[in-house]
Formats: structure tokens, sequence, C-alpha cells
């Protein structure tokens, strides 16, 4: 190969969001074998309500660190024809990312197969998430299904049938060999049966014939991965395919208005992470001034572009009623927190590790007054965004600033109109909307 080009910012995001999740996959593992499940849970048949906070808790750390996973198998580039390194390197990154997907699916069906109590705890519904009952047995069976396995044939064909290349790849791009390792060690997550995979490519053929967005080679592989994500996705009434972006006219408007300390808080539209975070907006950023951001997505907490938070469907700014010696020295605390990884857990009571809303809690809590209240959600104590807007709603601290959701409004609306678009919004999880300004 010749040398390859440096990898994109979004790939070693990627390839870091893997190996994390990875290694989250482990202790979910490690903690499901030896301390979800007692003697004394099994003769009683039922949880205590300390046993259920445990176990809710892993269950929703699986569902984030799955929810990522999902984003990173979204972003792969299955539009072009040419098997560049880049183009290689995301290969290799979302099939690491499906491998994790369906092991993990797979110990949780072998591992819950005969524990009827945790089986009926994790298919009860959660109606503040919009989560149905029944929801673990879908999403289960949509991973672990043949057919889905079949899917994914195809992509590791293509993987073992260029072994040499790949590893040759991984020499060059030393980040890769991890992930290279991922993928060996998972080498039968999407093993077959010889006779089941030629009958299905059999049955099958005539429907490939007419699927254009199947080339031949990488391309094709490429779409079996995200196949993987797109039927489970799909499971759940999401829009898989979309890419969120404000207007090009809002995000103008915005980048003009918004200031040093303020508090960005956005929903895309198709993210898997609304079915499983409260309220209708679930993200939330925090501006530092010169159009950059603290914000804690899957790959950490990084000092980001303002532009990265435009890549949402919808955005309400919150600013706080303070002095710019105290927004200033809260600016300070959400940088301090840069280079931190991501937290899966959701852990508020650790503060080496961070997810979006707990950047703006660690920044703010205590300046001139401020006094956050955390809330008990799957066995946690956090802060939601929807809380946020919540306390900026009330204006001690906090006021609603500007809105815009493209259902509701052409233009960023301000003031009591931005108040307005929060008010509808506030509590639910779907939104139906009218036409504002």
């Amino acid at each position: 190969m010749t040398n390859p080009k440096q990898l994109s910012s979004s790939t070693l995001a990627d390839i870091d969001c893997v190996l994390r999740v990875a290694s989250q996959m482990d202790q979910l593992r490690h903690a499901a074998q030896t301390s979800l499940l007692s003697t004394t849970i099994r003769e009683r048949g039922y949880f205590l309500p300390s046993e259920e906070d445990e176990i809710l808790a892993n269950w929703g750390s699986y569902q984030y660190a799955r929810s990522a996973l999902y984003e990173v198998i979204g972003s792969m580039n299955s539009s072009s024809r040419k098997a560049s390194e880049a183009v290689l390197a995301e290969f290799m990154v979302g099939y690491a990312a499906a491998a994790l997907l369906v092991e993990a699916a797979r110990f949780l069906r072998s591992f819950l197969s005969e524990e009827p109590a945790i089986r009926s705890k994790l298919n009860e519904a959660q109606p503040q998430f919009k989560i149905e009952s029944g929801s673990f047995e879908k999403i289960q069976r949509s991973l672990t299904a043949p057919s889905n396995a079949l899917q994914i044939r195809q992509a590791r064909d293509f993987y073992e049938n260029h072994q040499s290349e790949f590893d040759e790849l991984a020499e060059e791009i030393p980040s890769l060999k991890p992930i290279a390792e991922i993928i060996k060690r998972r080498r039968d997550v999407f093993d077959v049966s010889a006779s089941r995979y030629v009958k299905s490519r059999i049955r099958d053929r005539s429907q490939q014939i007419t699927k254009t967005l199947l080339h031949q080679g990488l391309m094709g592989a490429i779409y079996s991965i995200q196949q993987v994500g797109a039927i489970a996705i799909g499971s759940l009434s999401t829009s898989p395919m979309h890419r969120p972006q404000l207007p090009e006219t809002i995000a103008n408007a915005m980048q003009t208005f918004i200031q040093k300390g303020d508090i960005l808080v956005t929903r895309k539209e198709s993210a898997l992470t609304n079915l499983f975070l409260p309220g209708f907006w679930p993200h939330a950023a925090f501006s530092i001034g010169n159009q950059r951001v603290v914000e804690a997505l899957k790959d950490g907490v990084k000092n980001r572009s303002l532009e990265s938070t435009f890549q949402n469907d919808a955005m309400i700014v919150v600013r706080p009623k303070l002095a710019e010696d105290k927004i200033n020295s809260a600016v300070q605390r959400a940088i301090s927190h840069v280079g931190k990884p991501y937290d899966f857990d959701f852990d508020f009571t650790r503060s080496d590790r961070m997810v979006c809303t707990e950047v703006v809690y660690r920044s703010f809590s205590g300046v001139d007054g401020i006094d956050f209240q955390l809330s008990k959600r799957a066995g946690r104590h956090t802060l939601s965004a929807e809380d946020l807007l919540t306390v900026a709603f009330e204006e001690m601290h906090f006021e609603i600033v500007a809105g815009y959701h493209p259902a509701a409004t052409e233009f960023v609306l301000h003031g009591k109109d931005a108040k307005e678009l929060v008010r509808r919004s506030i509590g639910k999880k779907q939104v139906d909307w009218g036409r504002m300004g």
C-alpha cells in the first residue's frame, strides 16, 4: 500500500469510542456474571429496590454503549466507490463495532436464557423513556437472528479475503492495531452454517440484483455492516439514514448570538439515545467563547468547534444570569474537564468520566449559589438536559434566550417565543408542533 493519509478526526473519534465501549462491555459482562444475580434472588424470583437499582444501572450503561456503536456504524461511508486507505479504515472500525454489538446481544440471550426474574425486569415498560414492554426481547432478537448474521457474512468474507491488506494497514496506522485485535478475538461472532448461508444466497439473489447500493467488494461489505445497525435501530422506529444539521441561516444566526457561558441544549431527531434519555431535549454543550464549546460525546470530553453543535436538528440557548467573573470561573471549570473519557455509566458521583450534562453540572454547581438537584433514573442520580431547561424556565440563575425547531419555526426565536418553544416540548417525548414566529 502507499503511505496512508492521516485518518480523519471523526474516524479517530470512532476508534476511541469502539475501544472504550469494548472495555465497557467487558465490565458489564463481568458484573452480570459475578454480582447481578445471587442465589437469594433466584430463589426469591424478584428484585428488591436496592437490587433493582443495580440491574437498571447496568442495563442503562448497556443501552448507552450500544447507541454509541450504532452511531459508529451509521457514520461509515457507503457512497465512495474507491477502496482507499481511509475507507478501509472506516470499514475496520465499523466491522469491530458490529462485532461488539452482536457479541453482547448473544451473551445476554445466553446468560439470561434461564433467568426469568432479570428477563422480566428488563422487559418492563419504562414510560419516562418511551420504552414499551418487551423491548429487551425485541432488541436481542434483532441482533441475534440468523438473517442478521447472514447479512454480516459478506463483511466477514471481505475482511478475511483481504486479511493481508488490513494487516498492513494496521501496521501503517498504529491506532488501528487494537481495532484489528477486537476483530480477531471475535472472528466467530458472525458464523453461520454453510448450508444456511448458501440457501439464503439463493433465496435473496433476485433481491440483491436490484439493490443499487450494493457495490462489489468493499462497498457491499460496508452496506452489510450498516444493515446490522439499521435492523436493530429500525425495530425502535428511528431513521438511521438521517443526517442532522441546522439550516445555514439558522446556524449563522446562532453563531452570532451565542455567548461565552451559554448552555446549548440540542436534539437530533433520529438519535437512538432519544429513546433512553428523559424528555424531548437529550443533549447539552457548554459555550466557552471564541466559537468553541466543551462537549462530551462518545469520544469523550473535548474542546470542539461551535459548528459541531450545529450538527443537530434543533437547539435551545440557555444563558446564565451571572456576572462576567462568575461566568469566567464556570468556563475555566469546564475547560479543566477536557480530555476525560465519556461515562457510559452516567455516574455523577465520580468526575473522572463524564456525560454531556455533567460538564454543565460540575462547571456551574456552587457558582453564586447555584444548586442543581439530581434526579434518580435507571438506578443513578443524574441531571438531564431537560432538568437544565426546567431550571432555566424558572429563571432563577439561568434564562431561555433563543430556540429553534424546524417543525415549529423557520427562524430563531428569542425571549418569550423561545420560552414558549420550551414550554410546548418540556416533559414530552413527542410534540405536536404549531408554527411559531
